[in-house]
């Protein structure tokens, strides 16, 4: 079991551009590429299949899905690949805040003397206290998606994930602050001994102010150990983004594998065709 197979979880996806979807022992996002659907299901399928995946679950998932279909799953799941999935390896980084002053020793030295002179130089490390504070922060996370070319989900997600998750402490944002200005931002979702990171954001002062982002993560894996959490997954690790790639090793965390499982819709795949010569 884990955060993205909960109610909570799905319903912070009932917003502009996406839709939740829930079937037997799956959950997870729909979003439209090419106007046809994309389903993304985050931490494996869940419910009875979790250990063993349950081969009708599959086959229920396969007659109501047209379109691309993706499952990401720490775990090897050949069965998918007997269904027709091919499977891919994606990375992420995970952290062992357990023992916070080993940590500190593992966290590369440039990082660690960045995080000093940020303190020194007064960066501060806050929670986010309302939902109107993080309606006016939103900017930070739109230049971030634009800077990395990557799509970031509408206001109306991030309200979502307050009302649903932040209210029923799942999950948190916290900012960083340069002289009383928010240089960035980052969400947090907690669950059971683990805390991950999908998303975060900042502006170009931020990557100007020496130790601001260091401090940032320094800080909230201070937070988490102080609040029990054991591991911190700092979600996604692509070796070709190397300067986010660098930026989370320092953090002295282990290299793990997420396996991607993809099947496509024969039309998803000419219109994705399609698209790719325009």
């Amino acid at each position: 079991m884990n955060i993205h197979q909960l109610k909570e979880y799905v319903e912070v996806w009932n917003c502009e551009g996406y839709k939740p979807f829930i079937l037997k022992n799956a959950i997870g996002r729909v979003l439209y590429k090419f106007k046809i659907p994309y389903k993304t299901i985050f931490g494996g399928m869940c419910g009875t299949g979790l250990l063993n995946y349950d081969e009708e679950a599959i086959k229920e998932i396969l007659k109501k899905s047209k379109g691309q279909i993706v499952i990401y799953d720490f775990q090897e799941r050949d069965i998918l690949e007997k269904y027709g999935f091919k499977k891919y390896g994606d990375w992420t980084f995970v952290i062992d805040i357990s023992n916070i002053e080993d940590l500190w020793k593992k966290i590369d030295k440039k990082n660690r003397n960045d995080i000093r002179y940020a303190e020194k130089s007064k960066v501060l490390f806050e929670e986010v206290e309302s939902i109107e504070e993080l309606n006016k922060l939103y900017f930070l996370f739109r230049e971030q998606a634009k800077r990395w070319n990557f799509r970031i989900p509408s206001k109306d997600y991030f309200e979502n994930v307050w009302n649903n998750m932040v209210k029923n402490n799942m999950a948190k944002f916290f900012v960083a602050k340069y002289q009383k200005e928010i240089v960035s931002i980052t969400q947090l979702f907690m669950f059971r001994d683990e805390i991950s990171m999908p998303i975060w954001g900042n502006s170009e002062k931020a990557n100007k102010i020496r130790g601001a982002n260091n401090l940032l993560i320094w800080k909230i894996i201070e937070w988490s150990n102080k609040n029990n959490y054991k591991k911190f997954n700092m979600w996604g690790a692509d070796p070709k983004q190397e300067g986010i790639f660098k930026f989370k090793e320092s953090f002295g965390g282990l290299l793990v594998k997420v396996n991607r499982y993809e099947k496509a819709w024969w039309p998803y795949d000419i219109a994705k065709k399609l698209s790719a010569k325009q």
